[in-house]
């Protein structure tokens, strides 16, 4: 029995779950439409969503088979589930073909809009996995694309007209959350590795400062231009307050910085400020 707990754990471990969190950015067509009191759309978000769950995990499993030998020189990722041996490759291969196969399922179900755009996750993904990770900027940028397919597919997927604003403002965001990773792992070169690091090749710590200063400001102006233009410009303080104590709590090295979802409810001042803002929206939107 205890066998069997401690394997549903592992692989339960191998889907990273707790990652599900930045699926939430297929809500914001629902938000920024103010179309949560449509009962058939929200239907069809949630679907997605989950679809876009499974497909990352299926993601995860697959980039972990592709970095397996590197985690092994990594003192924290060597305890990963496939580096440290727990769930074979093989089995994890078909796990992320299932994982796969029935969030395409589910997004077709959807539209057919929602499919193609999991269809283009996958294959980025897989990209990057292979090749695309060792390529400084644009390792990034794979990233921020990722959740900007994320938005698409809660826009343009489920039939709602998105904001260019918001679209660039979601572009901008993440990059500058990819940069800040990029800027996290390379404080951990020398403390935590034994073997070379390829994706942060060509990064330097000055390098890393000005692409983050660049996509913060660009990300508080483009949401300031929709705020503008949707009577919800105070809410533009909760984005400042949030990407100012991101960066923050990066600077001084206060926050993890490899995994973003944990430092979200890791800071309870990020937290609370990310949901100020989200009663902001929704107010000013019922106002």
């Amino acid at each position: 029995m205890n066998n069997n707990k401690t394997r549903f754990l592992q692989f339960l471990r191998l889907l990273r779950p707790h990652q599900w969190i930045k699926n939430s950015f297929v809500f914001a067509g629902l938000i920024f439409a103010h179309a949560w009191h449509n009962g058939f759309l929200v239907r069809q978000a949630i679907v997605t969503a989950i679809a876009f769950s499974l497909t990352a995990s299926a993601v995860y499993v697959f980039n972990d088979i592709c970095d397996r030998k590197l985690d092994l020189t990594h003192t924290k990722r060597k305890t990963r589930v496939l580096a440290g041996g727990f769930i074979n490759t093989q089995t994890a291969l078909l796990l992320a073909a299932i994982l796969a196969t029935i969030g395409l399922i589910l997004g077709f179900l959807v539209a057919q809009n929602v499919g193609l755009i999991l269809i283009i996750y996958i294959i980025l993904n897989i990209a990057y996995s292979l090749l695309l990770k060792r390529i400084i900027i644009v390792d990034v940028i794979i990233i921020a694309t990722g959740f900007l397919l994320r938005v698409l597919a809660g826009t343009i997927g489920i039939g709602i007209p998105p904001s260019h604003w918001i679209l660039i403002c979601t572009f901008m965001l993440t990059l500058f959350l990819g940069f800040s990773k990029r800027r996290s792992e390379l404080r951990y070169i020398g403390k935590t590795l034994v073997g070379p690091v390829k994706t942060l090749q060509g990064y330097s710590k000055n390098l890393l400062d000005s692409l983050l200063i660049l996509t913060a400001a660009a990300a508080i102006i483009s949401y300031g231009f929709y705020a503008f233009h949707q009577n919800k410009l105070y809410t533009v303080l909760f984005v400042a307050i949030g990407i100012s104590r991101y960066s923050y709590l990066l600077v001084m090295g206060k926050n993890n910085g490899l995994d973003i979802a944990h430092d979200l409810f890791y800071d309870r001042i990020l937290l609370f400020t990310v949901l100020f803002w989200l009663a902001g929206v929704l107010v000013v939107s019922d106002t």
